[in-house]
């Protein structure tokens, strides 16, 4: 950052972090850590295993209680073997703007680890404002963009990115969470209006699985899915209270087998057993997802398990509802979480933010409900319409439901 700049973060974000003592050798410095980068050379002496831990990483915590997961070597470097099939024009001359935070598995292996690992050079952004983010993109030129959809969602109707142009761009990765296709489609269409050559590729991963599990690339970026299988990797739907493996089109649980899956979770054996499971010599996790496969054996995210909801009986996902109401001219962001009822066991609720200029009214309630009457099944429709100026967020962009269930 620029001198003062620097300064201004440091007073009013740096000064709260707690820094550890300078003759601690648990910790290396940033400044160190550069100069011992000036004089190293080409002959690396591996000082680990790939079976050995190489960082402990939160879960992001979005539906249940955050836990320590533990990676080792070889599942964060599995990632960047896998990189390099899906990503092959990565090299030294390439650039990539680092967004998200490095606690996150998606901002630390994704988008420093990586690129490095394949030459590429890295800026790393403090903290996303999408006030100056035209700034950046125009300074530093990056040729490969990763961030959450609420990031490029910001995009579309900003102002401030009107002139810039995105012509140097070769990739541009969403995950950490899903983008709804209209929304995927009115970003592609910016970026063709912005001389961009490439489209967004959304991919689906976790922390558990350190980053990425499927990517779509190799012609799998079907509107709507997640993409296949990164090499290695394998993907099954299972049926959570049969343990039968479902057709496509079925909906199920999400299970992974791959080089990337975690050891387990910190002094959690309990949890760790719960969600791993070897069978025929593969590890494989429970992701706790809902989805299905198609014919191809394209992936295609429905949503979290624990978010579903059962109303009367039938299986209710909040995130169609969601992907309707959003369809509405008036809407901006939507959430939708279940509340207790007398007979129907729980009933949909929608919080809706309005777009810039549109205020909450009768007229505009009847008119989202009727859309809704239009498009979905009776059951699924939301008991109650709440309009909230922002849905909470968590450090990651994504709308936080924990919060939302209490509200």
């Amino acid at each position: 950052m620029p001198h003062l700049l620097k300064m201004g973060y440091f007073v009013t974000q740096g000064i709260k972090v707690e820094l550890p003592n300078k003759n601690d050798y648990d910790y290396l410095f940033w400044p160190d850590f550069i100069a011992a980068g000036r004089k190293g050379n080409d002959n690396v002496v591996a000082l680990t295993s790939k079976d050995q831990p190489a960082a402990i990483l939160r879960s992001g915590g979005t539906t249940g209680v955050p836990k320590n997961i533990i990676l080792t070597n070889g599942n964060i470097n599995a990632v960047v073997e896998q990189v390099k099939i899906c990503l092959p024009e990565i090299d030294n001359t390439d650039s990539v703007l680092a967004i998200l935070p490095l606690f996150h598995c998606f901002g630390l292996v994704v988008n420093v680890h990586c690129p490095f690992a394949l030459g590429a050079s890295v800026s790393l952004i403090p903290q996303f404002d999408a006030k100056t983010f035209d700034k950046l993109l125009t300074k530093y030129k990056p040729t490969v963009l990763l961030g959450v959809p609420t990031l490029f969602e910001s995009f579309n109707g900003n102002n401030r990115m009107k002139d810039v142009d995105l012509s140097q761009l070769k990739y541009i990765i969403s995950g950490g969470d899903t983008m709804v296709p209209t929304k995927n489609e009115l970003f592609n269409m910016f970026l063709k209006e912005h001389k961009c050559k490439t489209k967004i590729i959304q991919g689906y991963g976790m922390t558990e699985t350190a980053g990425p599990v499927t990517f779509g690339a190799l012609g799998s970026d079907v509107l709507g899915s997640v993409g296949i299988p990164l090499p290695s990797n394998e993907v099954k739907i299972v049926n959570p209270d049969t343990k039968e493996t479902l057709k496509a089109g079925e909906i199920g649980e999400i299970y992974i087998t791959g080089p990337s899956v975690m050891t387990g979770y910190l002094d959690n054996e309990i949890e760790t057993n719960e969600v791993l499971e070897k069978e025929k010599g593969k590890l494989w996790i429970h992701t706790g997802d809902l989805g299905y496969l198609n014919e191809d054996g394209v992936l295609f995210f429905v949503q979290r398990l624990k978010r579903m909801l059962i109303v009367s009986g039938y299986n209710v996902y909040p995130s169609h509802i969601e992907d309707v109401i959003m369809e509405h001219e008036a809407v901006l962001n939507c959430g939708v979480v279940g509340i207790p009822h007398p007979y129907k066991v729980e009933v949909p609720k929608a919080y809706i933010v309005l777009k810039n200029g549109i205020k909450p009214s009768m007229q505009v309630k009847k008119s989202i409900k009727e859309h809704c009457e239009k498009n979905l099944a009776k059951y699924m429709l939301p008991k109650e319409y709440d309009f909230r100026k922002s849905l909470p967020k968590t450090m990651l962009g994504k709308v936080d439901y924990r919060k939302l269930d209490k509200k």
